[in-house]
């Protein structure tokens, strides 16, 4: 007995393939803070981990950079750092490291991996992706632009301005954000890019780091002395963190100061925990942005998305982006194939269940089931695709309808998190069939706090809601860079808007989202626009305090605190007004009488309007067509 008993532990110990491990990166030879490449140690201990059952990779407290595989000379081109790929069990422990990047790369590509973890460290380029400039003097012929030319070095030649960093130089400036120099935050009324056109007059550097630009402008607002501008040298360049075809996902004590594009991106993963994982401009450098696009992307993903205890500020887009995405219908081939268009990825496999929805009625008319997926033109993420089904195609089916994954759908917990208001665009932004509850936040957000869509016409992410709580959570004077033109551009048309690209056209149509519920919130609010909501089913607003602010002046274009568009079932009862809230007021579109029921204490007036309120239309076939091209 005690003979096979030291055999099968030999083999145990032998088979390092049965044990946990922790692995030291300094076992290696690398050391933090010697500006030593951490790329190839880092990969060695990749390798190892193959060996073992469970791995945690540690890196002791300090700085470590990350160099890519750069050539020499100038190029916009876009590298990768660590690639991690077919692990189980891992853990990346920085204990408070630093991980510097440098050039235009991206940190972590994590693929087809099952329980990985990453805590404890923060991410920062040197020379980010963004220039940050302050307006020292403004005139209409010329500005002047201050610019730390150690943080964000650049040349001029033959008067115009070139950004430089490793290994890439460019004079692209996009989406450009305002920020007051005081308080940080977006200036009230701007939108991208609101400084107009000033970057592109011929410049001259009067003194160093002090770059003057020659007009005429044209810009949305003039600049004041002392504003902020953050230039964004690209949008979709590079993510900090690509999951893709991963399970059990964690993210724990991360800091992204800068990222690229998105903060995390994820595709076809299942299950993700995020816990305090900030994204948030760095202070100590004096920069006002983090990384240029979503803080989070989740998309075609399934399981449960829990994202807490997390802040955002800086960032290019909106913080939390859940959604799938429709494929258009081009053509009918046969009783059992479609052809369809790709925008953004798609999210189907042999086996998997699809609904395919009726455009003109925005419902998920029918259900099928793919047979096969074949590329007919472009690729997979953007191009034309057949795919055939094991049954026929339902009658109604036609060019325009869409074909959604009723598989990949996740449900979303987004818990105790601060978005403020240093980012553009939207807060929150969640669109699924699958439970969504979003409370104990606080929003302070330029833009819409919180948007759900379902996209038939532009980037056609899908789709519609059936069980949104949205509880117990503070508005903190949002919107203050909302609407005010009813422009498609402009970052959302009241606190909470829900506006699918599905329009109503009757009274008696059935709704495109159902079952949101927005209750025993907290809205300190300066303007009219509370609620905008488009084509919902039991919409229900209750028990929610509603305190009027002077911080900013009134200048939305939508003047009724809550504009109900082609709603049914809707219940605004309990709610708290301050006496001197604006407005008091709602109207409907498309709504019978009976299809609003009110509190007799909240002291709303009810107007009915049909036409005024109804945005333009757009022509989904040149808006496709658009795309295809692009």
């Amino acid at each position: 007995m005690i003979k096979s008993m030291l055999i099968a532990l030999a083999c145990f110990f032998s088979l390092g393939i049965a044990r946990a491990e922790v692995i030291n990166i300094t076992k290696y030879g690398l050391q933090p803070n010697t500006k030593e490449n951490a790329i190839p140690y880092f990969m060695k201990a990749l390798e190892e981990a193959k060996n073992y059952s469970s791995t945690t990779i540690v890196f002791p407290k300090g700085r470590y950079d990350f160099l890519a595989d750069i050539p020499a000379g100038y190029s916009m081109a876009t590298y990768k750092c660590v690639i991690i790929r077919n692990l189980k069990n891992l853990t990346i422990d920085g204990q408070g490291a630093e991980f510097i990047m440098h050039g235009r790369t991206a940190p972590f590509i994590i693929d087809n991996c099952e329980n990985i973890t990453f805590t404890n460290f923060a991410i920062d380029w040197d020379r980010p992706m963004v220039t940050q400039g302050e307006f020292m003097t403004v005139t209409d012929n010329y500005v002047d632009l201050k610019i730390d030319k150690v943080q964000y070095p650049y040349e001029i030649d033959n008067g115009k301005v070139f950004y430089t960093g490793e290994g890439w130089r460019t004079d692209l400036c996009q989406d450009n954000e305002m920020f007051e120099k005081a308080s940080g935050k977006i200036i009230p009324c701007t939108h991208d890019n609101s400084a107009g056109d000033y970057f592109k007059g011929k410049a001259t550097e009067i003194v160093p780091g002090t770059i003057r630009f020659n007009g005429p402008f044209k810009w949305e607002r003039k600049p004041h002395v002392s504003d902020i501008i953050t230039m964004y040298h690209g949008i979709y360049v590079v993510c900090t963190f690509d999951f893709d075809r991963c399970k059990d996902v964690k993210m724990k004590n991360v800091t992204i100061y800068h990222g690229g594009s998105m903060g995390v991106k994820a595709t076809f993963t299942e299950n993700i925990s995020i816990d305090k994982v900030d994204i948030i401009a760095r202070k100590s450098k004096g920069r006002l942005f983090s990384n240029m696009a979503d803080g989070f992307h989740i998309k075609g993903c399934k399981g449960l998305i829990k994202i807490e205890n997390s802040e955002y500020n800086g960032g290019g887009d909106d913080y939390i982006n859940v959604h799938n995405m429709y494929c258009l219908v081009n053509d009918v081939i046969n009783k059992n194939t479609l052809e369809v268009l790709s925008l953004k990825g798609t999210f189907f496999a042999p086996g998997d269940k699809v609904w395919f929805v009726n455009h003109k009625t925005g419902q998920r008319a029918a259900m099928g089931k793919v047979k096969s997926v074949k590329l007919d033109k472009g690729n997979f993420y953007t191009g034309i695709i057949h795919i055939e089904f094991e049954g026929k195609l339902p009658e109604f089916i036609g060019e325009y309808d869409a074909i959604e994954s009723a598989e990949w759908l996740a449900e979303v917990e987004v818990r105790n998190n601060k978005i403020l208001k240093r980012h553009r665009a939207t807060g929150i932004r969640a669109t699924t069939p699958k439970r969504v509850v979003i409370e104990n936040n606080y929003f302070n957000t330029a833009g819409t706090a919180i948007l759900i869509e379902g996209d038939f016409q532009f980037w056609l992410e899908s789709g519609a809601v059936e069980n949104v709580k949205i509880q117990n959570n503070v508005f903190d004077d949002c919107l203050t860079s909302g609407s005010q033109f009813g422009g498609k551009w402009e970052w959302g048309e009241a606190v909470i808007t829900i506006t699918p690209s599905f329009r109503p056209t009757t009274e008696t149509g059935l709704p495109y989202h159902r079952n949101i519920i927005i209750t025993n919130n907290k809205f300190n609010f300066f303007d009219y626009p509370v609620l905008r909501a488009r084509s919902v089913g039991n919409l229900q607003f209750t028990n929610n305090t509603l305190t009027r602010t002077y911080t900013y002046k009134p200048y939305a274009w939508i003047k009724s605190n809550f504009l109900l568009e082609g709603c049914r079932n809707v219940n605004i009862l309990g709610n708290k007004f301050s006496n001197d809230f604006l407005g008091k007021n709602i109207t409907t579109t498309f709504m019978l009488p009976s299809d609003l029921k009110l509190g007799d204490d909240q002291g709303l007036t009810v107007t009915r309007d049909d036409s005024k309120y109804i945005d333009k239309y757009i022509n989904m076939k040149a808006e496709m067509e658009y795309k295809t091209k692009k």
